[in-house]
């Protein structure tokens, strides 16, 4: 994790649409709160169901805990189901959970947020609930419907971890990186 962080300005910028989300797994799980378990969110029509998998948050934990978010959303157009992940930061020191979320999808946004604020404040009530304001993601018109918010979120995990404000949004070298060290 720290190699990638510190050396993926070395690797050239390599166009990609789509990074596998098995890549968080290998990158975060350096960090000791990193959970390999995910919480699920499907959206559908009418419908929002999330599973946690069990995932327990640890009170006494020293280490923010990181749980990778994923998104199940149907698409009418194409009669299944499109992905996207976020990831979800619990502090178990200040009692927060923080969203974070690569694109700025309001609309999504103002479905998710109200059902895991619900959902938390039931098993977690002296949390509180927030999403980032950060949205490095841009739609980009050679990848529609396609996206890194893998790769989003993998950065996003590590500056977060090493307290580093990077803002460098060069994502296609990052993402050679990632896929030459893992």
């Amino acid at each position: 994790m720290l190699n990638l962080f510190n050396n993926y300005k070395l690797y050239e910028p390599v166009k990609v649409c789509f990074l596998d989300s098995k890549y968080i797994d290998e990158v975060l799980k350096e960090y000791p709160g990193y959970n390999r378990k995910y919480i699920q969110c499907t959206i559908t029509d009418n419908n929002i169901e999330i599973d946690t998998n069990g995932i327990k948050i640890n009170l006494y934990n020293k280490n923010d805990m990181l749980v990778k978010l994923k998104l199940k959303i149907y698409n009418p157009e194409t009669n299944d189901y499109d992905y996207h992940v976020n990831l979800l930061i619990f502090n178990a020191v200040l009692k927060t959970i923080l969203r974070f979320e690569p694109m700025e999808i309001s609309e999504l946004d103002d479905i998710i947020n109200p059902v895991l604020i619900s959902r938390f404040s039931k098993s977690l009530p002296q949390f509180t609930y927030s999403e980032s304001s950060y949205h490095p993601q841009f739609e980009d018109q050679d990848c529609k419907n396609l996206g890194l918010c893998v790769a989003h979120v993998i950065k996003f995990g590590i500056c977060y971890v090493l307290h580093c404000d990077d803002q460098d949004e060069d994502i296609y070298r990052f993402c050679n990186a990632i896929v030459s060290l893992y």
